[in-house]
């Protein structure tokens, strides 16, 4: 299911308003709404992709699974206080986070969070998490990409001493932030951390294609990807976003690398 603004034409002769974001609201689930499924979903081009309400914590409000949420004016997931799992799924080029956790409980797994939006240098994170004004009960991210333009792509935030210390933990993921030396480093497991003076294999070198100008992006993964045969196979799904098999030594994020398909762009 495809879900985008409503405009056919185009803003310039190379740029149909299709690439454009802000072209409509996007979705919006409230308060009392609970089980919640999204599949097979491609949501772009709009302000906010998906707004997530607080709601009760015994319940899941939204699964998120095999699906698309990308360019974006606002944020591109924001989930506030709820329940909300997220599987097989990209959530890329967004003016705020691509993902942006306010409290609750939430699992990520096989995911791409890539931060490449081109209208704004103030860009967001790919990934933000807090516990400033909810408490955040679990965030566990498993086999995913953080990535983007910047040098860190990755931010937690919470109250000094504050009785509700974020609850997080990272396993098997490639990561774009300084690599963690802190206490917070055991929650850190598995991961590997993007080198940002590495031009050939982190970043936006990850994937097939990036290109700003004419707001094209594939984010299937290049040969050379550093997310290439780091995932960890036990807590892997099976197959990718796209239903694509993956192998005995399966790719972090949403795609599985297949050689055929990125002959072309490989030359």
């Amino acid at each position: 299911v495809v879900v985008r603004g409503d405009r056919l034409d185009r803003m310039f002769d190379y740029l149909p308003y299709d690439r454009v974001s802000g072209q409509w609201n996007g979705l919006h689930f409230y308060e009392e709404s609970y089980d919640n499924m999204l599949r097979n979903t491609d949501i772009h081009s709009t302000y906010d992709g998906i707004v997530v309400d607080s709601s009760a914590l015994d319940r899941t409000t939204l699964t998120l699974e095999n699906s698309i949420v990308h360019n974006c004016q606002g944020y591109g997931l924001k989930t506030t206080n709820a329940v909300v799992n997220i599987t097989n799924c990209q959530l890329t080029n967004t003016l705020h986070d691509c993902l942006f956790v306010d409290g609750g409980n939430v699992n990520i797994n096989a995911t791409t969070m890539a931060q490449f939006y081109p209208f704004d240098s103030q860009r967001g994170a790919a990934l933000r998490f807090s516990s400033v004004n909810n408490p955040l009960q679990s965030l566990v991210c498993k086999n995913s990409i953080v990535t983007g333009y910047a040098d860190d792509l990755l931010f937690s935030e919470s109250e000094k001493d504050s009785d509700h210390a974020n609850e997080f933990q990272f396993y098997s993921c490639l990561l774009r932030t300084p690599k963690v030396e802190t206490e917070d480093s055991i929650r850190f497991k598995d991961v590997v951390y993007e080198d940002v003076s590495d031009t050939t294999s982190y970043g936006l070198k990850n994937f097939v294609l990036i290109d700003g100008d004419h707001q094209q992006y594939d984010f299937h993964l290049k040969e050379k990807a550093a997310a290439i045969g780091i995932a960890d196979k036990t807590s892997m799904p099976s197959t990718d976003l796209t239903g694509q098999q993956r192998d005995d030594t399966p790719d972090v994020g949403a795609y599985e690398f297949v050689a055929t398909e990125n002959k072309e762009e490989e030359k």
